[in-house]
């Protein structure tokens, strides 16, 4: 009898045993799932304050590169009106030069009609056949001018221009090339102005191509970083 009842004994205390375990395994696994829960959730709005961060970071560098785009856009229309303004004032000045020039020539040569005479004739011969002389020779040296004299001798702006139209740009009797191809920029003014518009055209292309590969390099850049911030964030532990 006794020994039926320690047997009966037994089994309930192990039945109560396994009861509470199973009670206390119930009461982990709802722990874990809590816990599993408020990690997802703390993950959640980790991620939307990161994505929030990474949208406003994108719309600074696209405001960025709107004032570049502006501030070189407009850097190039006062360089082009600069260009033009100067081009006007020699223009004017060079003008003013061959009229004064001229008056000049007037009076010298109405000058030397009255004072020359019949006697100096043969001087006059002599000084024609010198000059005659000098400008061969000064017509033969022009000639010779090569391109990068003519460049050295141009200003910096129209150098550009000279460079399209240096082939057809030849000596002329008692002129040099610079001057040949100064004297083509006056007989051709629109001409001159339309290549200058195509050649501030093609710098501003190569400006705008230079600032999207800049811009494009700058987002390749921002997404490696991004993507080893994330890496980072995923080796890191929890910061909960």
């Amino acid at each position: 009898m006794t020994t039926t009842t320690q047997r009966l004994n037994r089994a309930a205390l192990a039945r109560a045993v396994k009861e509470e375990q199973q009670r206390l395994r119930a009461k982990l696994v709802e722990i874990i799932r809590t816990e599993i829960d408020d990690i997802r959730k703390r993950r959640e709005e980790l991620l939307v304050k990161v994505r929030r961060q990474c949208k406003v970071g994108r719309e600074n560098v696209r405001e960025r590169v709107r004032r570049r785009r502006e501030e070189a856009k407009a850097e190039l229309s006062r360089e082009l009106a600069q260009m033009r303004q100067a081009e006007s004032n020699r223009c004017q000045l060079r003008k003013a030069r061959v009229r004064l020039q001229s008056e000049s020539a007037i009076d010298r040569r109405r000058r030397e009609a009255r004072e020359r005479t019949r006697a100096e004739a043969h001087a006059r011969k002599l000084e024609r056949h010198t000059t005659r002389k000098e400008r061969e020779r000064s017509k033969v040296e022009k000639q010779k001018e090569s391109d990068d004299e003519v460049r050295a001798n141009l200003e910096p702006e129209f150098v550009p221009l000279f460079d399209v139209v240096r082939a057809k740009i030849r000596a002329r009797p008692g002129m040099s090339r610079t001057e040949a191809f100064l004297h083509w920029l006056e007989e051709n003014p629109d001409e001159s102005w339309r290549m200058r518009d195509d050649l501030a055209e093609r710098r501003l292309r190569a400006l705008l191509k230079e600032q999207h590969e800049a811009e494009r390099a700058l987002r390749r850049a921002g997404g490696r970083v991004e993507s080893a911030r994330a890496r980072r964030k995923r080796l890191e532990p929890a910061p909960f």
